[in-house]
């Protein structure tokens, strides 16, 4: 439900320990190169009301290969992150999009568990689900939900291997399977070799946290 890259700036801001502020100017959505001289803006705060609890409101706007305000694209993301004990932390997330020009919407929505068995070990299962009746991320008028189990090994501080198994669900005959034909679903076994760098050292266990999350969540 989101641009699915963002390439250009981003500056943060950090007036407390519980308030982060991050301002981004990108490319447009989900493009590498410049369109046409379009833009997008984005503006995030983050607030930790509570050591445990993190909550993160973000916005991203702009124009696609055009000026006009007729053209802008809105996306309006929330996400909650909690820890429940040591080693468990849920997280939800929704966004809501709406396109101007063509008047299209879409809203999507996910839900997160981190449990951490050992140190070196954890498992991470995940719910999403994308309402596009006006079929603007698809291109298809359609519900599509989506469940993944994760498994992290954690080698070291700095790296980790994650295993991955991922069921896709639609309404509609959309995944492709084989040359031609379409099903409703889809199901994907994946693994990844992921390393932390961190010019301060190795990485703390929070960021290690939020970039798994923004992994997930990609």
């Amino acid at each position: 439900a989101i641009p699915r890259d963002h390439i250009g700036l981003r500056a943060v801001y950090t007036p407390s320990d519980t308030v982060t502020v991050t301002g981004l100017l990108t490319n447009g959505w989900s493009d590498i190169a410049d369109n046409g001289r379009a833009r997008r803006v984005g503006a995030s705060v983050s607030v930790r009301p509570a050591r445990v609890l993190t909550v993160t409101e973000t916005y991203l706007g702009g124009t696609e290969t055009s000026l006009d305000t007729v053209g802008w694209r809105d996306l309006l993301d929330s996400s909650v992150t909690g820890r429940v004990t040591k080693r468990m932390s849920l997280a939800f997330n929704a966004d809501l999009g709406r396109n101007r020009r063509t008047l299209q919407a879409w809203q999507g929505a996910a839900a997160y568990m981190r449990y951490e068995i050992r140190d070196w070990l954890a498992i991470t299962p995940r719910v999403e689900s994308l309402r596009d009746h006006d079929g603007f991320m698809t291109r298809v008028s359609q519900d599509l939900q989506e469940a993944t189990a994760t498994v992290e090994f954690k080698h070291r501080q700095d790296s980790m291997l994650r295993l991955e198994y991922r069921i896709d669900v639609a309404d509609q005959e959309y995944f492709l399977k084989g040359a031609s034909n379409t099903v409703k679903t889809q199901r994907i076994l994946s693994a990844d070799w992921v390393f932390l760098f961190n010019s301060h050292g190795t990485a703390s266990p929070q960021q290690q946290d939020g970039l798994s999350s923004a992994l997930r969540k990609q």
